[in-house]
């Protein structure tokens, strides 16, 4: 797939396919990830390609999933998984060249990767739980296997930023590279080598490695679907997301692509409960109050929402009591 958002070119042996919406930080959508995939398959049907390079247009990697774009027809955690699997499956090297943040499925799709190489000021970021989801794109395996079980969840649940230099220490990335001389120098360098190497021991030693550390993503990966299509139903994410841009009901089933609506009570996202909130005042009392808590209605199309509660920006109790 050649276009405006994703760029597949040949350069010799070497295919390299770049994610270019720069505008949205190389936020993927269901037909983008698609398209990294059969950019894979045109990869080991052409004897001639002997590396593949994955990369972002602009300052960013990838982003993670886009929220607010199209679905393509598909679900993006699906297409995301069939990528990720088909960079797993190539016997090629794969260097995943990342020029900025990775986040979310942004993350996954740079540890697919056989060589990962990092600008220095790019950083690895698992958000998910900041949304009420849990890793997906295979990541609940290809983490843990570079970095350990105790890093992974460091990463998981307290969603920490891990520099790129930090992440070549923990062994999450193969090479952290100065920015200036990253795309010039080393990232060409290291292609040109894997050019001239060996490509039938390549294709072996990939096999074998991969066998030993995620032989498993398969299993991962199903219960990261299974588990992820629980959360998107659940109020948690319907909450989460409303802090993006655009409707929630957009914004969850873009996520869905084809599975079933998320559905909640009927209503038009007015108040349907009452919880107590607690402050500390400036003379150190503590003032108990009672607000309006909202569970967005879904059904119906709203053009302003408040980022931080999910309520009608015009919401009786005033950003104050905003949580």
């Amino acid at each position: 797939m050649t276009g405006e958002e994703l760029l597949v070119e040949r350069d010799g042996p070497v295919l390299r396919v770049t994610l270019n919406r720069p505008d949205h930080l190389n936020a993927v959508t269901a037909s983008v990830l698609d398209g990294v995939t059969e950019a894979v398959s045109q990869a080991a049907a052409d004897q001639a390609i002997r590396v593949l390079v994955l990369t972002g247009a602009g300052r960013a990697f990838c982003s993670g999933a886009d929220l607010a774009g199209p679905s393509g027809g598909d679900s993006t955690l699906h297409s995301a998984n069939r990528a990720v699997l088909a960079l797993r499956e190539l016997g090629k090297p794969v260097v995943a060249a990342v020029n900025g943040l990775a986040a979310g499925v942004g993350c996954s799709l740079a540890l697919a990767g056989d060589l990962v190489m990092a600008r220095n000021s790019a950083y690895f970021l698992l958000a998910f739980v900041n949304i009420g989801l849990m890793p997906d794109g295979g990541a609940t395996m290809l983490v843990p296997a570079a970095i350990g079980r105790a890093r992974a969840m460091r990463m998981a649940l307290l969603a920490e930023r891990i520099p790129a230099a930090q992440a070549a220490d923990w062994g999450l990335i193969s090479h952290v590279v100065d920015d200036d001389s990253y795309d010039d120098e080393e990232v060409a360098a290291v292609v040109g080598k894997l050019v001239q190497g060996p490509p039938l021991a390549y294709a072996e030693t990939k096999r074998a490695i991969n066998a030993t550390t995620i032989d498993n993503l398969l299993a991962a990966i199903d219960r990261e679907t299974a588990g992820q299509a629980d959360l998107l139903r659940s109020q948690d994410v319907a909450e989460g997301v409303a802090a993006f841009p655009g409707p929630p009901a957009a914004q969850v089933q873009r996520l869905l692509g084809d599975a079933e609506p998320v559905r909640y009570r009927a209503g038009d996202g007015g108040p349907v409960a009452r919880r107590k909130y607690r402050r500390l005042g400036r003379a150190g009392r503590v003032f108990v109050g009672v607000r309006w808590t909202i569970e967005p209605d879904l059904s119906r199309h709203r053009r302003r929402w408040c980022r931080t509660c999910a309520a009608p920006s015009a919401h009786r109790w005033g950003t104050q009591y905003c949580p």
